[in-house]
């Protein structure tokens, strides 16, 4: 493999008609590709795939009346695509798959184009409808359309292109009925998922006997699975999930024995899985899940296919028989993804003790008691990167690891006993609320441990010994206000199974309590940070190390055994909405500085044994009675014990209790000022902050002229 710049002595090389620099680590800055072609001018092939040009393709290559293959997948190319290319008089094979900032459209085509055998534009930007003239490259044997933003109807024309291996038409904005494609008899390959056809109709898809990879996903199928797909007998890999289909799997599937992959889930599919399933050996990936099937299902039905890597059955109505298979152990499959949500499930299958390769487990909402078992930890230790094991019946481990084993663990869903925390530098979002966990967290056995952690709620539980706050210190998420852009926090999955993947997304959904009241969040902005220790039985006082979580917005340590003073270090934490530290021992008096917190809209230190006055001003001003109850030693004017000697005016705050906030260097004033104006969340969670220092630098500004 090469690397580093194209040379510009390629150049002088002007009776080249060949050149293939292809799927190396080159750059082609100087010589430019524009001045390549100007001198290359008898080339015949140009394979540059993968080499980085990032720039628009220049318009000399349509004098390259010689070229009959022009390869430029991944490139980084930019701007318009010239259409003048189309009608190079000898092209044969045009290629520029994945150049996603690479616009264009394709135009009307002639007689001139009739030795095109290879159109792929997939996963750049083209857009517009196709042209009916599209049916004149008869030369035609793949078109790969997939991912751009053609739109309108399909043509009829496209039938006329008979010669045609490989139709690729997926994820696009397609529109109307499918037509007709039934002259396409060397068909092997065709793609029409993810479009916005109308409810589709495919009467003619058991004419192409020699298709052998179908992918109708997701373009509006109704009824049952179409029985003329009985006729395609070379099939492979078939897709209909996502559709309308409903009825029972037909037995006459199972006669399908060269299916490599199947995939039905997203339906509303009925019946029980038919016991001939166990005939289809050659099987790899199994997607049946979202559905209604029912019955029972033999875990032997799939541990028979030898090369089965998934299998998805999660959130039917189905039952897995999971029979003492140990025998079988040394022909088990090697699975990467196993779904058995929602399958009645009351232990942990047997069978899963000898799978090393997982990626991703899914055990929800079952019924599994009891303890989970210690071999648990000696498996998929380098593969794991999702497990779910709630909503069971959970009492804890047969053995505490030291660390959690799965170095590459994103999510962890157990919402049952609480393991020892370690190792798990790639989690985002903690939630183990509401269980009956106890006895102290101790200290963290990795530096590193949760690093990337925004949200953890461990409330109603029974936790004991002092707050974690070596824990706190090592949550650096939480230390730093840093997001680029909003969005929902979610965890995706990218999945790869032979030539082809595909990536899963599932947005995080939490219910917390956010300014005293219990929230349901469906999605969680990537802004929320949030810890939630209250209900527990937490002791000692509060550490300083809880105030260099900078970007923490919601905070609730209430109802816990906390003593000790309030730290005036809270001031830190400007990004903060809402404090509960309401029901627990503290004393001492209010820290003035927390006037500096200037987002907070909730603050509750009700039934404590704080005294002295309550902070006056700001914020401060619209907090209710309710907030300081149960503190007889507080004083204030909103509060039936009023303050002695309260009439002169307190200083302001000096600078050790945070009083000059300055405007943060290095921002844009004037985008912050338009920020606060826009009326975007941006502009009420930014702007709002920094509006009155913005202000007042505008102020002092203008004041000197």
């Amino acid at each position: 493999m090469f690397t580093s710049q194209i040379p510009f002595e390629i150049t002088q090389l002007t009776r080249l008609e060949s050149l293939d620099l292809s799927k190396n680590s080159l750059i082609l800055r100087n010589p430019t590709l524009d001045i390549m072609v100007r001198d290359l001018t008898v080339l015949k092939e140009l394979f540059l795939s993968e080499v980085n040009i990032s720039s628009p393709l220049p318009h000399g290559i349509t004098n390259l009346s010689s070229l009959t293959s022009l390869f430029l997948d991944d490139c980084g190319l930019i701007g318009e695509f010239p259409t003048d290319i189309f009608y190079l008089p000898n092209l044969q094979f045009l290629s520029v798959n994945l150049n996603k900032n690479l616009t264009g459209y394709l135009p009307e085509f002639c007689q001139n184009n009739s030795l095109l055998k290879e159109l792929s534009i997939a996963g750049t930007s083209f857009s517009g409808k196709l042209p009916d003239s599209i049916g004149t490259l008869n030369s035609l044997n793949q078109l790969h359309l997939h991912g751009n933003y053609f739109s309108g109807p399909l043509p009829t024309s496209l039938n006329n292109l008979t010669r045609l291996n490989v139709l690729e038409l997926s994820t696009n904005n397609f529109t109307g009925q499918i037509p007709s494609l039934e002259n396409l008899l060397e068909l092997n390959y065709l793609s029409l998922s993810l479009n916005k056809f109308n409810e589709v109709d495919l009467p003619w898809l058991g004419k192409l006997s020699k298709l052998s990879q179908l992918y109708p996903y997701d373009v509006n199928l109704y009824g049952e699975i179409p029985s003329l797909l009985a006729n395609l007998t070379q099939l492979t890999h078939i897709r209909l999930g996502s559709n309308h289909l409903s009825g029972w799997i037909p037995l006459w599937l199972t006669n399908l024995t060269r299916l490599t992959s199947i995939s039905l889930g997203n339906n509303q599919l009925k019946g029980p899985i038919p016991s001939s399933f166990s005939q289809l050996e050659n099987l790899e990936y199994i997607n049946l899940h979202y559905n209604n099937l029912i019955g029972m299902v033999e875990a032997n039905t799939f541990l028979g296919m030898k090369n089965l890597t998934v299998l998805q059955l999660l959130y039917n109505n189905l039952t897995f028989l999971t029979t003492n298979t140990t025998s079988m152990n040394a022909t088990y499959p090697k699975l990467k993804y196993l779904g058995l949500s929602s399958f009645n499930l009351t232990e942990i299958p047997d069978f899963i003790r000898f799978q090393d390769e997982l990626e991703v487990l899914f055990l929800e909402r079952n019924e599994i008691r009891g303890q989970i078992p210690e071999w648990i930890w000696n498996k998929s230790e380098e593969t794991m990167g999702t497990i779910s094991l709630s909503y069971n019946f959970l009492t804890g481990f047969e053995h505490n690891p030291v660390v959690l084993p799965w170095a590459g663990l994103k999510v962890l869903d157990l919402r049952g006993y609480f393991p020892l925390l370690g190792g798990l530098s790639k989690l985002q979002i903690l939630i183990l609320q509401s269980n009956k966990f106890h006895g102290a967290i101790g200290n963290p056995t990795v530096n590193s441990g949760f690093s990337k952690l925004r949200i953890i709620d461990l409330s109603n539980n029974g936790f004991t010994g002092d707050l974690p706050l070596d824990y706190f210190k090592n949550w650096d998420a939480m230390k730093n206000f840093n997001v680029d852009w909003l969005s929902y926090m979610q965890v995706n999955i990218t999945f790869q199974w032979q030539q082809w993947g595909w990536d899963d997304s599932y947005p995080y959904s939490i219910t917390i309590t956010n300014k005293g009241v219990r929230f349901v969040y469906e999605k969680i902005l990537n802004i929320l940070t949030a810890i939630d220790l209250s209900s527990n039985k937490f002791k000692g006082q509060i550490p300083e190390s809880i105030t260099t979580l900078k970007g923490l917005r919601l905070l609730n340590l209430s109802n816990n055994d906390l003593v000790g003073s309030i730290p005036s270090s809270f001031r830190n934490l400007m990004d903060l909405e809402s404090l509960d530290l309401s029901r627990n021992k503290l004393t001492g008096e209010i820290p003035r500085s927390l006037l500096l917190l200037t987002f907070l809209a909730f603050f509750n230190v009700s039934f404590n044994g704080l005294s002295g006055p309550i902070p006056q001003g700001k914020q401060f001003n619209t907090f209710q009675n309710n907030s300081y109850e149960g503190n007889l030693g507080l004083c204030g004017d909103s509060l039936s014990k009023k303050c002695e000697n309260m009439e002169a005016p307190l200083p302001p705050l000096t600078t050790e209790e945070g009083g000059d906030y300055e405007f943060p260097i290095g921002f844009d004033w004037v985008v912050i000022c338009m920020g606060y104006g826009s009326g975007s969340i941006v502009g009420l969670i930014i702007g709002h902050r920094l509006f009155a220092s913005c202000l007042k630098w505008f102020i002092d500004i203008f004041r000197r002229r």
